[in-house]
């Protein structure tokens, strides 16, 4: 029930120093300047125990230095992340029936090495730990500890729940009721959730972590025993060789325990540094969207934000931001079109790493009121293109909407085009050949879109010449010049093109 503890005294001055050791019951005791060893008395058999040291000299106290003393007690030491590293940290924790209850002490011994790790407090690093299986609960929240002892005898005094393991509906959980400012997380601090897991979910995985990487989550997994490998890529952030751990035993956890603590404190630095986050896409209308994110914590000189149809033909739109803007209200988008939408910050024209997510426009708001264009004709019929030409309604008429797709593929995705509402005519594009199209067009004005103007053009197939084959031939000429018992011949080939054939399609 006792371990001898020893350490190094800095070169710089002291007054003493304190160490603590924290369990069901802690222990919290300081020491003179000049000890460098010290006895932890009254330990209980097979109980795990978090214990720290720091050296302090008036009110000013040191980063301590921070491990686990485990049941066989064998004390493993850890240095502590930067005290610049701030961050709102979430375990999500399997407690499914496969964990078992002897195994949970070692998930504790984990969470408790990589939270102490961080100085906690209000302004500081805040800590929550939620726990699933069947359904998904939280132990306690972002706001709930404001000191490292209380936090890591909470973290001790964690219970186990038991049940199936559902780890979809335990990320989409952290994204609803954990990382949001009413829960407690920061806008504009890193954000890290560690999952942590020994089986493959019974439900889907990859949206919901996709989602949650998409509000600035950045996502660590480890997987123990029975995890699914590619399930644990599914759901972490990237590069893979920095957030998925796996080992295939329990009691191997602390032989990623170390790299994992590393990756995580380089990983919150590195987010304190990065330049955008918190990308939010709210507002989504016919041709419009907001686009929401928070102020970078680095410096930037602006921002740019790129937002690309998926349907191919369609304008993209590529706008610029000031450095101090963290919101934009995005227009003249085509109704009912998917986007990628990604965000980069900019150090003077360096773009960042983006953001990237996707967001799909609302349908046409039609108005019956609104009258339509009218007289629509094609012209200008090639294979791959047609004219489009119409009527202006007797109103004014802001600007056209033109959407086009082919007539048999009821539930395929138009192409749209805006088109000035002062001109009434337009060229389609990337068309199919011999195939009938469905042409739309919305007279747009102020308070909304008229009803669509619609028509259905046919292509018919077009007649080219193929050149079917081409032959060489060569004309030998020659000049003999005789002497000497030498009869010399000097040919020269001259190339002639002979057409042989035509082939008509």
């Amino acid at each position: 029930n006792t371990v001898e503890m020893s350490w190094q005294k800095p070169s710089s001055r002291i007054e003493g120093f304190r160490i603590q050791v924290v369990s069901d019951a802690g222990q919290d005791f300081n020491l003179n300047a000049y000890a460098t060893s010290t006895s932890i008395t009254n330990l209980t058999p097979d109980v795990d125990y978090s214990v720290s040291i720091s050296s302090y000299y008036d009110s000013e106290e040191s980063l301590p230095i921070f491990g686990q003393l485990t049941s066989k007690y064998k004390m493993v030491m850890w240095k502590k992340c930067s005290v610049s590293a701030i961050a709102d940290l979430v375990f999500l924790v399997d407690g499914s029936w496969s964990v078992g209850r002897e195994n949970f002490k070692h998930i504790r011994s984990f969470i408790g090495s990589l939270a102490g790790a961080f100085d906690i407090g209000e302004d500081k690093t805040r800590v929550a730990v939620v726990q699933y299986s069947t359904d998904t609960r939280t132990e306690f929240p972002l706001t709930r500890y404001t000191r490292r002892g209380d936090l890591l005898q909470a973290i001790n005094s964690l219970p186990y729940k038991g049940g199936n393991t559902m780890t979809g509906d335990a990320l989409d959980y952290l994204i609803k009721n954990i990382f949001t400012e009413a829960a407690g997380s920061r806008k504009g601090f890193p954000k890290v959730a560690m999952i942590i897991t020994d089986g493959k979910s019974q439900d889907p995985v990859e949206e919901y972590a996709r989602r949650l990487r998409n509000i600035g989550v950045e996502i660590f997994v480890l997987g123990i025993k029975g995890a699914d490998e590619d399930e644990l890529r599914e759901i972490a952030s990237t590069p893979h060789a920095k957030h998925v751990y796996n080992v295939p035993n329990f009691d191997l956890i602390q032989e990623v325990q170390k790299s994992i603590i590393t990756e995580v404190c380089s990983g919150v630095d590195d987010q304190l540094s990065s330049l955008v986050s918190g990308e939010e896409i709210t507002e989504i209308a016919s041709k419009s969207m907001r686009v929401t994110w928070d102020a970078s914590l680095g410096e930037v000189t602006g921002y740019k934000l790129t937002l690309i149809p998926m349907v191919p033909g369609m304008k993209r739109q590529e706008l610029y931001m000031g450095a101090t803007q963290t919101s934009i209200n995005v227009r003249d988008l085509s109704p009912e079109t998917e986007y990628e939408i990604s965000l980069f910050a900019l150090k003077g024209l360096t773009p960042s790493e983006p953001l990237t997510d996707l967001a799909k426009t609302q349908p046409v708001k039609v108005l019956t009121d609104l009258l339509p264009p009218s007289n629509l004709q094609f012209s200008e019929i090639t294979s791959r293109s047609f004219r489009a030409t119409w009527a202006a309604p007797a109103a004014s008429v802001l600007s056209y909407l033109v959407r086009y797709r082919e007539a048999e593929d009821v539930t395929g995705d138009y192409i749209s085009q805006a088109v000035p509402g002062h001109t009434t005519t337009t060229v389609l594009f990337y068309l199919t050949p011999v195939t009938t199209y469905e042409v739309n067009v919305y007279a747009e004005y102020e308070k909304g879109d008229s009803f669509a103007l619609t028509g259905r053009p046919r292509f018919s197939p077009p007649v080219s010449v193929v050149l079917c084959s081409t032959q060489w031939c060569g004309r030998n000429t020659g000049s003999s010049n005789t002497g000497a018992g030498n009869n010399h011949s000097s040919p020269r080939a001259i190339p002639h093109h002979h057409l042989q054939g035509v082939c008509l399609s």
